[in-house]
This record gives structure tokens, C-alpha cells and sequence, in this order.
């Protein structure tokens, strides 16, 4: 999670392009909440379009932890970058896998891995999606289609209680000899991966046309022309969201860091979602709202992108009708702001979900009951939005 990218629109995790769902690879996308497991709604992980694995001679090329590996986040342009040595018997290849997360085109994650033979060999590479999906709660997604067409390879499926029909498709391109490579030569895999939902506001022809357009867009682009324009947004976040620490380069870090993740956690391209407790980074917490939202990820927009802040807080007028049932439910009138809140504002925490570890019989939890703060939160931060705006309008 520390080393994802992401662009509020979706999340990709960390990972190695070699790695599989037992490695925790997950790209979790927003707006796909389903249940799997009867108990709990969450946003789905979908295939893996930028899955690479390379053969040296025939024999597995695999990241060797014997030797140092180097793993870097640039904050300032959103890009991931992962140094290593990978080998296969006595043969190795120094391995760099650089990768973003377009805050140009949200559906879009792009990754370059490039290969410098260590040793004289023949690379094979092998690229495309990954239909092997880690989830925290059951599957999702059931039977996934994978086809090639276009160019591209493609996997399609339809969340199984929800039925949000969804896309994947890649597209990639690989510069360099791989039949004889010797030592110093140099091969580059490039990967354009898109992602797209039915419940989508930027698809009007359907999911699948989205990733075509996008993965295919990316592609021709490439790798750095991409990556420089989608750091033009970035740079364009920085310019009112930095704080600048002198003398303290820790806090400097952390705090840059902590932005990093507060932006790329929120959906500031929709008011129709909200931002999950634990971001874009895995299902847990079911990609929600907590009370978190109001009191600590809002305040970093309010008086730097303040659009942003009025898109949080319209989230929670959308889902008002949610709050109302949840008080009806309890026995209150008026609202009752949900202790986990998705697309809805129903209450996504089960009153049950403990079982005593003697007897296995259910417990009562609290956390949705007890937890009323939720609601003057919310209304404490609604004040405080239109002290810093005075948007009589949004009132």
C-alpha cells in the first residue's frame, strides 16, 4: 500500500509485474461495490493488465531477494519505480520497473519495465492480463472472458450481486532484441492498462469502448510523453496543496506523503462517491466513508481546492435518504449518518459480524448503533465549508 499509485479514480498497489493474486496484487477501482460473502459490500480488485513475466534461455527470470532492490515513489509526478536483479540460475538481468497512475485519463495505469542483460542471453516475454484476482471477501467477479481483438488483449465480466459489468483491456509494446541479448543490451516492455465500469459517467457507449480508446491512446503516446502530461496535473495539485517544512526533512516526508495519499484516496472527479477510510489501496473498509472523511481528508481541500471539498460534502447530500433510513430503522426521525457509508448512505457495517469463540454464537456490535457522531461531523464541516467559501449556493 505505501508504494501504490493511483489517481482517485483507482488504485494499483505496489506490486512487481511478475507477481499474482497470492502476492496481494491488486488494482481496487471505484463505484464496484459488491457483496460476495453475504455480510460485507465492497469495491472490487479486477484483472491485472500489467502482468509481465520474463524467461531467460528457457528458465524462469525471477526477482532474486538475495540481492539489494530499491523501491522509489516520486511524489511529485505519481510514479512508482522498482530497481532489482532477477535471475535464472547462474544468468541475471538487472530488472526496472517504472509505472503511474494518469491523472489525465483515470482509467488508465502505464508501466515500463526494462530488462539489461547481465549475462548473454534469449528473453522471452510474456505480457498481458492476470485473470487470477486477489480479493479480501469472496469473488466478485465469477466467470471473467478474455479475448484478443483489436491488438489489445481484453477481460470483460459482471459483478455477481451487484452487476456492474466490467472492462479491462492492455495494450503493450516491446522495443529491443530479445533473441540474443548480451550483457549491457537492453529490452523495454511497455504495458498501457485501462479500466472501466457501466457505472461510469464517462462511458456512454459502454465500458469496453472506453478501454479500447484509452489503453490504445496511451500506447501511442508512450511511456514519457504520458507520463509528463498526467505529471502537468500533479504539478498543477502541488502548486496550492504543498506545505513546505524547513529544517525537519522527516516531517517534510511524511507530511508530503501523507497529501500524496489523501489525493490519489479521493474521487475528485465525481460528488457522487466517497473517499474510503483505507483509500484505493485494498477492500478493506469496503472503500467507504467513515467519519474520517469529514474530519480529516476534507479539511485538506478546503481552502486550497475548495471544488473538491463541495464535491465531499454533496456526497453526503446525495446519500441523505440513507441517513434517513438509518434513523427510521433505530426508531429516530430525521438523519442518521451512517457509521460506514457507500454509494447509497445505508449503512454498510452488519449489526453482526462477532461470534463468541466458545459457544459461536452471534454478537451484538456497537460501531453503527453508538456512533453518533457522525452526523455532527458532518454538520460541523458543512459550517466550517461555508465559513472558508461563503457558497451561499451549496447551503
Amino acid at each position: 500500500s505505501n508504494f501504490m499509485v493511483g489517481n482517485g479514480y483507482l488504485g494499483y498497489r505496489g506490486t512487481r509485474p511478475d507477481q499474482r493474486a497470492e502476492g496481494f496484487v491488486g488494482c481496487v477501482v471505484s463505484d464496484t461495490y459488491d457483496m460476495a460473502d453475504g455480510v460485507w459490500r465492497e469495491l472490487c480488485t479486477v484483472p491485472n493488465g500489467l502482468f509481465v513475466t520474463l524467461t531467460a534461455n528457457g528458465h524462469p527470470l525471477t526477482f532474486d531477494p538475495t540481492h539489494d532492490a530499491e523501491v522509489e515513489l516520486t511524489l511529485q509526478t505519481g510514479e512508482y519505480t522498482h530497481r532489482a536483479t532477477w535471475t535464472a540460475g547462474e544468468i541475471g538481468a538487472s530488472v526496472s520497473v517504472r509505472r503511474f497512475a494518469s491523472m489525465d485519463d483515470l482509467h488508465v495505469v502505464m508501466q515500463e519495465v526494462t530488462v539489461t542483460a547481465l549475462h548473454s542471453m534469449a528473453l522471452d516475454v510474456y505480457a498481458g492480463i492476470d485473470t487470477e484476482v486477489w480479493s479480501l471477501n469472496g469473488d466478485h467477479l465469477g466467470p471473467i472472458a478474455t479475448h484478443r481483438e483489436n491488438g489489445l488483449a481484453t477481460a470483460r465480466c459482471t459483478t455477481q450481486e451487484s452487476r456492474v459489468a466490467i472492462a479491462v483491456a492492455t495494450s503493450w509494446r516491446i522495443d529491443g532484441d530479445t533473441t540474443a541479448m548480451e550483457p549491457g543490451d537492453t529490452v523495454t516492455i511497455t504495458s498501457a492498462m485501462a479500466v472501466a465500469s457501466s457505472n461510469d459517467d464517462d462511458v456512454p457507449f459502454g465500458p469496453l469502448e472506453r478501454v479500447f480508446h484509452s489503453a490504445e491512446t496511451a500506447i501511442a503516446a508512450g511511456y514519457r510523453d504520458a507520463l509528463e502530461v498526467s505529471a502537468i496535473a500533479w504539478a498543477t495539485f502541488w502548486d496550492t496543496a504543498d506545505v513546505v517544512i524547513e529544517g525537519d526533512d522527516a516531517a517534510q516526508a511524511a507530511l508530503r506523503f501523507s497529501i500524496w495519499h489523501n489525493r490519489i484516496a479521493t474521487p475528485a472527479h465525481t460528488d457522487r462517491l466517497p473517499i474510503g477510510a483505507r483509500g484505493l489501496s485494498c477492500q478493506a473498509y469496503q472503500g467507504a466513508a467513515f467519519w474520517d472523511q469529514e474530519m480529516f481528508n476534507l479539511p485538506a481541500y478546503l481552502l486550497t481546492a475548495p471544488e473538491i471539498a463541495r464535491r465531499i460534502l454533496v456526497y453526503r447530500w446525495r446519500t441523505l435518504d440513507g441517513a434517513r433510513r438509518k434513523a427510521a430503522r433505530l426508531g429516530y426521525e430525521g438523519a442518521y449518518y451512517a457509521w460506514i457509508s457507500g454509494i447509497t448512505g445505508d449503512e454498510l457495517c452488519p449489526d453482526f459480524f462477532f461470534d463468541d469463540v466458545l459457544t459461536g454464537r452471534p454478537i451484538r456490535n456497537h460501531f453503527n448503533v453508538w456512533q453518533m457522531h457522525v452526523s455532527p461531523d458532518i454538520a460541523i464541516t458543512v459550517d466550517r465549508y461555508w465559513e472558508a467559501t461563503g457558497d451561499d449556493d451549496f447551503i
